[in-house]
């Protein structure tokens, strides 16, 4: 139950967040560096839930197909060709948090600080809230990947030397499935923002006609 709630609530942050940014997008050049590194880590964000939405959806499926069996050539006897056990699960969430981890902190940092400055130029609750919510993140985040990343690089590195020559394709299989997983992410999150901006494109141009006709009628 704790895992489906945590999937439902990254898929709606993920989506919200795309959502924002294409709402945003049409006007990015305009706006100064600050605000417009934070609109572009809202896009980080996004794909970093949408990715781990895929990771966890595709490691799911092969676990739980998981073991295949084939027929040996040599003996002729019924053989695993194909287990994707706990033992790669666990190594393809270690990969694909040492994967994102760098980026959801550089986003989150630059999240943080936009928060700040409109603390400070707003002064008001929500802004403040806001905002200390945001350095308690950035805070736990900073430790959380300071303490899992060493011995997750370690354990990876472990994997690829010890199991290379032994477990060649399901290290193949657990870099294909990270590799796939960052591609659909992002390719979903790039979808919502193009299709999102697209709209606020049209809405921005039918509000600088109308605004262009009413301003003709009044001179009128």
């Amino acid at each position: 139950m704790g895992i489906l709630l945590w999937l439902v609530i990254t898929a709606g942050i993920s989506v919200w967040n795309a959502y924002a940014v294409g709402r945003l997008w049409p006007e990015v050049k305009q706006m100064d560096f600050l605000t417009r590194a934070t609109v572009v880590s809202g896009m980080v964000m996004s794909a970093i839930g949408f990715i781990w939405l895929f990771m966890i959806a595709e490691a799911t499926i092969l676990h739980a197909i998981s073991p295949i069996y084939g027929t040996n050539e040599e003996t002729g006897l019924r053989e695993v060709i194909f287990d994707f056990n706990e033992k790669w699960m666990k190594l393809t969430f270690q990969l694909g948090y040492v994967a994102t981890a760098l980026p959801l902190l550089g986003s989150g940092l630059c999240i943080w600080a936009h928060s700040l400055v409109v603390a400070w130029r707003e002064r008001t609750l929500v802004s403040g809230g806001i905002a200390a919510y945001n350095t308690w993140a950035q805070i736990h985040n900073t430790i959380s990947v300071a303490t899992h990343m060493p011995g997750f690089i370690g354990k990876i590195g472990e994997a690829i030397f010890k199991d290379l020559n032994k477990d060649k394709l399901m290290l193949i299989v657990v870099l294909l499935l990270t590799l796939t997983s960052i591609i659909g992410g992002t390719a979903v999150m790039w979808w919502i923002v193009a299709s999102v901006a697209k709209k606020r494109e049209t809405e921005m141009r039918e509000e600088a006609l109308a605004y262009a006709h009413t301003h003709e009628e009044k001179h009128n």
